[in-house]
């Protein structure tokens, strides 16, 4: 009898600690103590966060030799040895790291032949990367010994590592006297560097702190100090794709190094290769490929160069201070062309003005910088008969050197830049558990084309079922769905968008990877997990499929969830759409422009069946000292006692587990989610889904992820504007015409209040009336035109009337445009009957004050 209970007694033991398991989550790391690589030597990284086991290793776009688990590894704590593979180059690379559970999100270290230590104030030997975090008006400090005329490089690698410290370096001598300083540089994308010759023996000091004294998280860093070979630009910056070009490296003064760059793939950039690796540190230079004919500057005395004909490229660089740098363009009279150069964001120092100039030198217009930055663009109607414009290129602070570089692109307004597109994630890495999905955003960024976009993974296993990997027409997103039965193993993949015309890389939003390493934002970390014991998961509540998006207003989303025993803690909801987020300064401090929940949504623990669950535990420790005393016991007589103490204990457990069970059944696991709408929006079907995170008693660490399905909600505008098709008009041949346009107005989805109607896109000729306000509750409108007796007869299908209101409160929505045609006969036409279109051309001109005759739309017949 007594085994019998004792393992009844290990059974309950098994179900408080099955319930109160570490999570089954993904690993999260917070820190990393080197974030560097040493080629030909074995390294140690040490990672700090949570959920960092079982069975940790490194997914990485590096080729490594070997890595392995050092032994004392904690969920909180682990060790790695990796090892690069013979051949590694220099540079950056993405990394994540990848348990049982799941796979972290990427971070970036670097690979070159420095030692990689941690940061201490003290090294005895250069060179040396030296690695750490900085933090507000944290001020760091290193010595090392140096000899006269020793010279050394400091470095300071932190926004190209996606930190956030805008580093500062100052290099102190002997007797405490400043050297040199370095402040945050535009060629090195916000990083800094500087360059000294030691003037004496002795110990130096190199401090570092961030500009502001105020480093944000995070905060991490690369120190380097010694001497090595770097390359921050390549010249020309732009190659044409599909042709091999030999390219210059810009880097250290004295050195050149002259590489050859291979353009063969549909990437937008790729790395330049080092002369000579060994020697070498830092990223790799861009090289931006382009299906331009591409030019390198050539200059023949001060005379224009002569580029050809549109579309072309120059590169070229302002090489002596205040130089203005002249190009020849041949164009076609009567079109358009876009004329652009590029400088600052291809890492170069110059602040760049474009002028354009007739062909006997007299300007016709000029720019220094556009709402997107500090590189300047020009759109130019060429006139009739002119077929050569010169541009011309100037630093506007007169700075010049080798790292001034620029690109001058010009191109056929329409043609050689048709509509395009490029595609944004928001997230880097997804983990698959067997059975169950993954939903996650991918972003339109239209340029143009509002067409259709086909997603297409690179490297997605078989396995992997997808949905969603289509970008309506009209749509800025999508919400892709990933799910797979079968276990998956670590790996990178890209995704690429395929439209009309064209295709596009999808990129991971970082602005530093995307500006100096594009083809590390194109990678994306997707790994299994295992199947876990947390059942948790997460579903739409009833009538959704009901729901529609009114513009301006708000909607409500049913959620439930359910939550197994001993996992008890709140439900964090993340709301996904297919709407496109709104960025930049605007967006910023103007929410209503995203469709978003009216506040941050959780689905809160229940407290009952909390309190029913700690029950278990006070059973528990009954059950494990009747347990004890049972083992203890030499006494037979005593046994039965004991047993008996067992059973009750058992008893306990059952009842307690029983009272959890139907405190977890009866427990509150539902919420409606209200959400905002703005006031504009594409009116096709948006996809909605939430992201759940099961979250511990703590309300910080998330024990499981659940998705629910993607659902598609129609989108509604609340103003709806019917006006009424106008009969035929008779003009007067002294009088001309008057005629009322009426019409009604529906208020949609509980829309009220006020609506301003205003008539646009009338005919030149007709003046357009004043608006029209449809007050609240009334439905019908009116509008009067005057049409003028000289008015040109026929039909004109361009009028439109449009509504305004807020039809919810604060936020202003338009209605769509609703078309009005116009027909307009001549006198003495019968009613109805349109006038003939055979009017000769200059007769049907109707003139503009100011401007180019416009020809009015042809009669039909």
């Amino acid at each position: 009898m007594l085994p019998n209970l004792r393992c009844a007694g290990a059974g309950a033991v098994f179900f408080l600690g099955a319930a109160l398991a570490l999570s089954a989550a993904p690993p999260v790391v917070t820190s990393l103590d080197v974030r560097g690589l040493q080629i030909g030597k074995v390294n140690s990284l040490t990672f700090t966060g949570t959920d960092l086991l079982p069975n940790p290793r490194l997914l990485t776009t590096a080729r490594l030799a070997r890595q392995t688990l050092k032994n004392g590894a904690s969920p909180n704590r682990i060790t790695l040895e990796v090892e690069l593979a013979p051949g590694a180059q220099p540079g950056f690379e993405n990394w994540w790291l990848v348990t049982d559970h799941g796979v972290s999100a990427r971070g970036i270290f670097a690979t070159d032949s420095l030692g990689q230590k941690p940061f201490a104030a003290k090294v005895d030997a250069l060179p040396v990367a030296l690695h750490g975090t900085l933090a507000g008006s944290e001020v760091k400090e290193v010595t090392f010994h140096g000899k006269m005329g020793q010279e050394v490089i400091c470095e300071m690698e932190a926004q190209r590592l996606e930190s956030k410290v805008r580093p500062v370096l100052n290099l102190y001598g002997p007797g405490n006297k400043l050297v040199e300083f370095s402040l945050p540089m535009a060629e090195l994308r916000g990083d800094t560097r500087l360059e000294a010759k030691l003037p004496a023996d002795g110990e130096y000091r190199l401090q570092i702190h961030d500009l502001q004294y105020a480093a944000a998280a995070p905060g991490q860093f690369c120190l380097k100090i010694g001497q090595w070979s770097y390359a921050d630009l390549a010249f020309p910056s732009t190659v044409q794709r599909g042709v091999t070009t030999e390219v210059e490296l810009v880097g250290r003064t004295g050195e050149t190094h002259t590489v050859r760059v291979s353009s063969t793939t549909e990437d937008p950039a790729v790395p330049a290769p080092w002369p000579e690796p060994a020697n070498a540190s830092g990223p790799q230079a861009p090289v931006l490929l382009s299906d331009l004919r591409e030019l390198v500057e050539e200059r023949n005395g001060t005379a224009p160069q002569a580029l050809g004909a549109l579309p072309v490229a120059v590169n070229g660089r302002i090489s002596k201070s205040n130089e203005t740098d002249a190009y020849e363009l041949t164009v076609e009279p009567e079109t358009e062309v876009d004329i652009a150069v590029a400088a600052d964001t291809l890492g170069s120092p110059i602040d760049a003005e474009l002028e354009l100039r007739d062909a006997k030198g007299a300007r016709l217009a000029i720019n220094d910088d556009t709402p997107d930055g500090p590189d300047p663009r020009l759109t130019y109607k060429v006139p009739p008969g002119v077929t050569k414009l010169i541009a011309v290129v100037r630093d506007v602070n007169g700075h010049a050197g080798p790292r001034c570089i620029y690109r001058l692109s010009a191109t056929r307004k329409g043609q050689e830049n048709p509509a395009g597109f490029t595609l944004a994630l928001t997230e880097d890495s997804h983990t698959l558990e067997p059975g169950l999905s993954n939903v996650f955003k991918v972003e339109a960024v239209r340029a143009g084309y509002d067409g259709p976009i086909d997603l297409v993974f690179d490297h997605l296993p078989d396995s992997v079922k997808i949905s969603g990997q289509n970008v309506p027409a009209q749509a800025t997103a999508t919400l892709v769905t990933l799910s797979s039965d079968a276990p998956l193993p670590p790996l990178i993949i890209g995704l690429k968008g395929r439209g009309k015309d064209g295709e596009a890389a999808a990129s991971v939003e970082s602005i530093q990877l995307g500006r100096f390493q594009p083809w590390l934002a194109q990678s994306v970390a997707l790994a299994g997990a295992a199947k876990s014991d947390v059942a948790f998961s997460v579903r739409w509540g009833a009538a959704v499929a009901e729901k529609k998006v009114p513009l301006g207003g708000r909607f409500v989303l049913p959620v439930t969830c359910t939550r197994p025993p001993g996992h008890d803690g709140p439900v964090r909801l993340t709301l996904l759409t297919s709407q496109g987020r709104k960025t930049g300064k605007v967006a910023a401090q103007n929410a209503a422009l995203n469709l978003r929940e009216e506040k941050a949504v959780l689905i809160e623990e229940d407290k009952n069946a909390q309190a029913a669950f700690n029950v278990i535990a006070t059973a528990q420790a009954a059950l494990a000292a009747a347990q004890k005393a049972v083992e203890a016991n030499k006494d037979d007589t005593a046994a039965e006692a004991l047993a008996g103490k067992v059973e009750e204990a058992q008893a306990a457990i059952e009842k307690t587990k029983a009272a959890a069970d139907e405190a977890a059944q009866k427990a509150k696991n539902d919420v409606e989610v209200a959400v905002a709408v703005p006031a504009e929006l594409p009116e096709i079907p948006h996809q909605i889904a939430f992201k759940a995170e099961l979250l511990k008693r703590d309300r910080r660490t998330v024990e499981a992820v659940a998705y629910t399905p993607v659902q598609e909600i129609p989108v509604v505008n609340p103003l709806a504007v019917k006006p009424h098709a106008p009969a035929p008009i008779q003009l007067d041949p002294k009088a001309g015409a008057t005629v009322e346009i009426t019409g009604k107005v529906e208020r949609l989805e509980g829309a009220v209040g006020d609506i301003l109607l205003t008539m646009s896109d009338l005919p030149p000729g007709i003046a357009a009336p004043p608006a029209v306000t449809v007050k609240a509750g009334a439905t019908d409108f009116k509008f009067t035109l005057k049409i003028p007796p000289t008015f040109k007869p026929g039909e004109y299908a361009g009028p439109k009337i449009f509504g305004t209101g807020k039809p919810f409160g604060p936020l202003q929505v338009r209605s769509r445009d609703n078309p009005v045609t116009l027909t307009i006969l001549s006198p003495g036409k019968g009613s109805g009957t349109p006038v003939s279109s055979d009017t000769p051309k200059a007769a049907g001109e109707t003139p503009v004050p100011g401007g180019t005759p416009i020809a009015a739309p042809p009669t039909k017949p």
